[in-house]
């Protein structure tokens, strides 16, 4: 008989007490905000897609997508927030991060053997002297980001609030002039180190971290070769500055390999480049010339595929 008094006061327990969790995830009335992309710094930029993050103390960031550039309207529990905004249509990027200051935009790792053909087969593919211990990441796609902070929602108006949007990526120009025999050549890579891995948006501030980035070079007429690669940035802390290493491997109509390799170091850093090297290069770093060799004679010796043959190429100061 006192079987049903028990289970009554069971399931009152378990009322209770879902009562109380209920209690405790009430964050209070939602407030309705209207967040607007300003693109007049990037007149270019035609992003397919967004991604906005709310911060709230004490909450796990939250994701508002949408599609196209121009904004989103979303709903919030009352509260104060930070705001961070990017581009989405990316492949090789990676976010990451629970804290507005910490959340980070990195580039996918890769390896050197999936750049190019020339590449393939290869035992061992070398490195300028130094940068062996630097990771090989691929070459980001553009990005575009802005942060706000201490956004607090009005409960009784019309909440409208405009993020203006800054290029998170910057382009590099590489020339190399004075080349000999180059209608030999049929493949060429490009690779310098130094390149910062990751970007924070809260700061704007790309990361201190060192990457090798590879990128196809082209011929730029008959006696001249050009490249040009996407980056974060390199050296956000002007005291502590690292040192930038070009390397250009190229295969020639013989079979035979090359690379070259150059200390570009106070190039990326003359401050004749947008923000002593960290921003988009209104001029390229031009490297003077380049002594490719006359192919092999092929009617003899076939040369090994295996071997790498290196030149150092100095840059005037």
């Amino acid at each position: 008989m006192k079987r049903p008094c028990f289970l009554l006061a069971a399931i009152a327990l378990m009322l209770l007490s879902t009562s109380c969790k209920h209690k405790d995830l009430d964050f209070g009335s939602m407030v309705q905000i209207t967040v607007n992309y300003d693109w007049s710094a990037c007149p270019d930029a035609s992003p397919q897609s967004m991604r906005l993050m709310a911060f709230a103390q004490g909450t796990q960031p939250e994701p508002y997508p949408s599609e196209g550039a121009d904004g989103v309207t979303i709903a919030l529990p009352v509260n104060t927030y930070d705001f961070i905004a990017y581009n989405s249509d990316t492949e090789l990027l990676i976010a990451s991060g629970i804290t507005w200051s910490g959340y980070e935009i990195s580039c996918m790792q890769t390896v050197l053997e999936k750049t190019a053909k020339m590449f393939i087969n290869t035992r061992s593919i070398p490195r300028a002297r130094g940068t062996e211990d630097e990771d090989v990441i691929y070459e980001p796609d553009q990005l575009w980001c802005s942060a706000a902070s201490g956004i607090t929602p009005n409960t009784n108006s019309r909440n409208t609030y405009t993020m203006p949007m800054k290029e998170a990526t910057h382009t590099y120009v590489f020339e190399i002039d004075n080349v000999t025999n180059l209608n030999h050549v049929t493949d060429m890579v490009i690779t310098v180190s130094g390149f910062s891995r990751s970007v924070i948006p809260s700061t704007g501030e790309c990361t201190d971290t060192h990457c090798v980035i590879p990128f196809i070079a082209y011929k730029n007429g008959s006696s001249s070769i050009k490249g040009s690669v996407r980056a974060f940035g390199h050296c956000p802390d002007k005291e502590n500055q690292h040192s930038h290493k070009l390397t250009l491997y190229i295969k020639l109509d013989d079979g035979t390999k090359w690379y070259y390799t150059s200390d570009i170091t106070e190039g990326m850093h003359d401050e004749d480049h947008i923000d002593g090297g960290t921003g988009n290069t209104d001029k390229p770093i031009v490297l003077p010339e380049l002594p490719i060799p006359e192919r092999f004679n092929t009617g003899g010796m076939q040369p090994s595929v295996e071997e790498w043959q290196e030149i150092e190429i100095k840059v005037p100061l």
